[in-house]
């Protein structure tokens, strides 16, 4: 979003971070009156966290304005309403007072709300999982972005708890992928632009305790591969354990636990995934796609795929992988003519159908 496509807001601001001065649109940005901004300070209408880095950084403004302190602020209104504003680069005005710009790049109240009126509609459409972007915001990351282990977002995951209904994260959403050009750019933007970021919602998920306080939240990544998801959950467990002192909040378990618990991955061919299913205990956390139409996919050819990559599964793993797991996660009803198979019968019982 442009400042041309918005309503610029201009403040004036003090050396000590007091407000002087703002104009109409700066008014209606906060939600106050000229009386009530003046001798407000600059952190008082934003978050406790970003009020914090506020006071941490302002000197720095002060010193040697040119870059603002947060480049996206959540305001929040005296009559309790937010809104996420962008703010430009300070300007030092002759008398020593800064001049700060800054526009309303979403209503975050109106858009939470109008997220979670779709998810209800979507599950009384009878839709089977919803599909989330990789970041919430799109871009390259930005600390003072909303993401997913935030508290901000707990009523998205109290409603997709209440539809019961599995959310994915597809490859190559949140950014843009295309990130590197020239030499290798095509290979190098797939490895590491699409596939690699698909990881970043499952350990915001993970090890923010949203998958705790939400046991029956299912989340997992779509079109990624698996080969990195044992290398993830050890990641995961390495952090928690030996950076201890730093780690907030204290679960209840390992950050892995909830990934095998509660999450998935899908793939299309990932031998070295497939090897290390059993003996990291993922056989029930990954899910086999054909993915047509693209090229990485199997089809036309994906039973000689499967047996060229699955051989050392067996038949039980296997009917797992290649769709009991999916069955059991998204809710699909298993076709009479399997559930003479002990798992696709449990399955099926567990579904209701």
């Amino acid at each position: 979003m442009s400042p041309e496509s918005k309503e610029l807001a201009t403040f004036r601001i003090s050396a000590d971070g007091q407000y002087v001065d703002g104009d109409d649109a700066a008014l209606r940005l906060l939600g106050v009156t000229l009386e009530e901004l003046r001798g407000k300070w600059v952190g008082d209408f934003t978050t406790p966290e970003q009020r914090e880095v506020i006071r941490a950084n302002w000197h720095t403004v002060v010193k040697s304005p040119g870059a603002p302190v947060v480049r996206a602020a959540t305001v929040i209104r005296p009559d309790g309403s937010t809104v996420l504003a962008h703010m430009l680069t300070p300007q030092v005005a002759p008398d020593g007072t800064f001049v700060v710009r800054g526009y309303a790049v979403d209503h975050e109240g109106t858009a939470q709300t109008e997220t979670l009126a779709e998810i209800q509609r979507c599950a009384a459409l009878g839709f089977r999982g919803l599909c989330l972007p990789c970041k919430p915001v799109f871009g390259p990351p930005d600390v003072d972005d909303l993401n997913y282990n935030l508290k901000e977002l707990e009523p998205l995951w109290d409603c997709i708890t209440d539809v019961d209904l599995p959310v994915t994260f597809h490859v190559s959403t949140g950014r843009d992928p295309r990130t590197a050009r020239s030499g290798g750019g095509a290979i190098i933007n797939y490895t590491i632009h699409s596939l690699a970021p698909t990881m970043e919602p499952l350990v915001n998920i993970c090890a923010s305790g949203v998958a705790e306080r939400h046991p029956t939240l299912r989340f997992g990544a779509i079109e990624a591969g698996i080969g990195w998801v044992p290398w993830m959950l050890e990641a995961m467990d390495e952090a928690y354990l030996k950076h201890h002192m730093w780690v907030r909040p204290k679960l209840d378990g390992l950050p892995s636990d909830y990934f095998r618990r509660q999450g998935f991955a899908s793939f299309q061919e990932d031998r070295a995934g497939l090897a290390l299913a059993r003996e990291f205990d993922l056989v029930d956390n990954f899910l086999w796609a054909n993915d047509f139409p693209h090229h990485e996919g199997t089809w036309p050819y994906s039973a000689q795929a499967i047996e060229r990559t699955m051989g050392m599964l067996a038949d039980g793993e296997r009917a797992k992988v290649l769709g009991l797991n999916a069955a059991r996660i998204f809710k699909f009803p298993v076709p009479e003519r399997y559930r003479n198979h002990p798992d696709a019968a449990e399955v099926a019982a567990a579904n209701g159908r």
